[in-house]
């Protein structure tokens, strides 16, 4: 499909280890090539007014799933929630909750296309986006034989900078165009009301994201702080604003601290100095305004994360690849670092 603007287009966010060969090769060509498991933040509380249930899914979406949880219970989509959204084309476990009026126990469980129950628990509040510890993959990737060992070093490397926070495709859409969508709803001045609406505004708050990764990446900032930074501490996802960037650069070199991003809105922490002045000039680059985005409530997205648990090993014709990622992160992120090519296919 011809990229025009506001299309989707990996090649606009460079890679960090864009000087090095990837291994090429290819994803998903089997569902369990692509496996996620979401790992709970804390167990069920065993006592409230949620059922708090695990389910496995195979090619389904978890909007998909929502839609036949709120037929099969009679209930408005917002009674149901969830801690992410999980992939179509893979093998994923996560974790919903309802309400417990509706699930009193697994015997209650519907029969659902390509789901199956794995524990049902009683909890004391319902899931929000982000309720969860981290995502667990394990990737397998094909046509790309001998190709571990630069897997492996690859990986190496990117443990000790971090990895690009980028959105992936996931989040602009099967055919490229919600952060386009989004706009046109955007430039409307309307607070999204339907899901749909929200999740296109999100996608322009997230290209705007990629492109000052891209920009800090440009500038050879990607694994420091400017003077003016939001900062998020990594251990407690506390954010604070640098003072001055020689004093905490340290902190950054050993992976403490690194620079947040905009996901633009009415209310959230803004840069300021030399920081804020990178977020203008991506602003202008694209010729759009914060006022735009006062609809939306906006916050701030770490610049790099550091994959935990990581295991590289040979398989035929390929190599099997194994991460934990925080909330939000993409596996696509990764993968692109690894393969170069083929990874943006997974949409």
């Amino acid at each position: 499909m011809e990229r025009g603007p506001w299309l989707y287009d990996p090649g606009r966010w460079p890679c960090l280890t864009h000087d090095e060969p990837g291994t090429g090769g290819r994803l998903r060509e089997a569902l369990d090539d692509f496996v996620v498991d979401e790992v709970q933040r804390a167990p069920a509380t065993g006592e409230g007014t949620h059922a708090l249930v695990q389910i496995r899914k195979t090619d389904r979406t978890t909007q998909l799933v929502l839609d036949d949880l709120r037929r099969a219970f009679g209930l408005d989509r917002d009674a149901i929630g969830h801690a992410g959204l999980k992939d179509r084309r893979a093998v994923t476990t996560q974790w919903l909750s309802l309400p417990l009026a509706a699930l009193p126990g697994p015997e209650a469980w519907p029969e659902l296309p390509g789901v199956e129950l794995l524990a049902h628990a009683v909890h004391d509040r319902k899931l929000h986006p982000g309720d969860l510890a981290e995502n667990r993959f394990s990737i397998r990737v094909r046509g790309a034989q001998g190709e571990h060992a630069r897997a492996a070093a690859l990986m190496e490397a990117l443990q000790a900078r971090g990895v690009p926070n980028y959105f992936g495709p996931q989040r602009f859409g099967k055919l490229g165009d919600n952060a386009r969508e989004g706009l046109a709803f955007l430039q409307r001045g309307k607070k999204p009301r339907h899901w749909l609406d929200e999740l296109r505004s999100q996608a322009v708050q997230s290209w705007i994201f990629n492109d000052w990764v891209a920009r800090r990446l440009a500038v050879a900032t990607f694994d420091t702080v400017l003077t003016g930074d939001v900062a998020e501490k990594h251990e407690t996802g506390g954010k604070f604003l640098v003072g001055a960037s020689e004093v905490e650069a340290p902190r950054a070199a050993r992976f403490e601290i690194s620079a947040t991003g905009p996901l633009l809105g009415r209310k959230y922490h803004e840069a300021e100095g030399p920081a804020r002045e990178v977020e203008e000039a991506v602003l202008d680059a694209v010729g759009l305004g914060r006022d735009l985005f006062r609809v939306l409530p906006g916050t701030r997205r770490t610049m790099r994360l550091r994959p935990r648990d990581v295991e590289v090993e040979a398989a035929p014709d390929g190599y099997r690849v194994r991460f934990s990622l925080p909330p939000g992160a993409y596996a696509t992120a990764v993968m692109r670092e690894l393969m170069k090519t083929g990874a943006e296919d997974e949409a």
